[in-house]
């Protein structure tokens, strides 16, 4: 549920989604406020869901024409709700005391979100480990690597190295369009616009230099007045055929879509994206469930092709870990026609 925050009770086995009413939703009916925020039931599908009791306000049972008011707690209960069906295939890449580094499939969920609570990496592997901490965030349909810590302290070192530029993570992208050959640095902000079509669509706007003479520092949060929050991507070209480029990318910050939203605004779209490719009414087509070949065929895969190909951070030993996850099947297809050899991506740091 996008905008709901997840509240876990009963041993995990209730799943309850909760959102706080803002000042610019008081006033609106319990169904007009669901409908217009929360597009994936429709609204006979919200309607369907309060007249069943599974749509509370402040804890309480609710009707759907009840007046909203600033600060209401709406509570949404999720745990009979069917999961789509996703691909539950995951690697165990290296694992010790403190760390797993797990390699996942292109269409598996990291979080409990939206549908999808049981059908997710974080609760498979709650099934084997009583602490899972997701200490990198990856999108459902990108691939690759995902740290995960195995105790609160090694999350907190974790967070700590991260904060202090210390974790190097970096993507393989498959992306539309002839990408300069070189080495770029995209500097700019990532923020929200009122007129997008999708909510949490983000929106990138700054230059994309040449790499050398230009620092490297990798900075952490920082927002403007309006709300934007800077971002930096080194960005390297590994090959270019056809009407596409295989890039590799560097997160030198860590925001939310940044390097999907990134190559889009600067006109390189990942092929296969829904929200950041030729045409965003395809995602609200995607979480309707009505994508058809046709789409999958503007979008040029059925999935996003993104991978988290490697990373290195501190080791609890006081050496530094280093993994490299190979691109999966659906992206070799593309890498081929490109004629790009593994090699030439596993050598990106005598390059950055």
């Amino acid at each position: 549920m996008t905008g709901f925050t997840e509240l876990l009770r009963a041993g995990m086995e209730e799943r309850i989604v909760s959102t706080r009413i803002g000042k610019n939703d008081a006033g609106k009916t319990l169904l007009s406020f669901l409908s217009g925020r929360f597009r994936y039931h429709g609204e006979d599908g919200w309607r369907r869901l309060v007249a069943e009791g599974l749509i509370g306000i402040n804890g309480e049972a609710a009707t759907q024409d009840r007046a909203l008011a600033e600060g209401d707690l709406v509570s949404y209960d999720t745990s009979g709700l069917p999961e789509p069906a996703v691909d539950a295939k995951f690697a165990i890449l290296h694992e010790d005391a403190d760390h797993l580094v797990i390699e996942k499939s292109g269409d598996l969920p990291v979080h409990p979100s939206g549908p999808f609570f049981k059908n997710t990496l974080w609760w498979l592997l709650r099934q084997k480990h009583q602490s899972v901490h997701i200490m990198t965030r990856l999108d459902r349909e990108s691939s690759g690597i995902v740290v995960v810590a195995k105790n609160p302290s090694a999350a907190a070192k974790f967070a700590k190295a991260n904060a202090a530029g210390l974790v190097r993570k970096k993507y393989l992208a498959i992306v539309s369009g002839s990408f300069p050959e070189g080495i770029f640095l995209a500097s700019g902000t990532l923020s929200r616009r009122e007129d997008s079509t999708v909510r949490k669509k983000l929106f990138f706007e700054g230059d994309m230099l040449p790499l050398s003479g230009v620092g490297e520092e990798r900075t952490g949060e920082q927002k403007d007045s309006a709300g934007a929050v800077e971002a930096k991507t080194i960005l390297r070209r590994l090959s270019s055929a056809g009407g596409i480029s295989a890039v590799e990318a560097e997160l030198l910050t860590g925001r939310t879509h940044q390097i999907r939203a990134t190559l889009n605004s600067l006109s390189y779209p990942i092929v296969g994206d829904k929200l950041y490719g030729v045409d965003d009414s395809l995602y609200l087509k995607f979480a309707a469930g009505g994508l058809d070949e046709r789409d999958y065929g503007r979008l040029g895969a059925r999935r996003q092709m993104l991978h988290s190909h490697k990373i290195s951070f501190p080791s609890s030993d006081g050496g530094r870990l280093e993994l490299v996850s190979g691109p999966p099947e659906d992206m070799l297809g593309l890498l081929d026609r490109l004629d790009t050899r593994l090699g030439c991506i596993g050598n990106a740091d005598e390059s950055s």
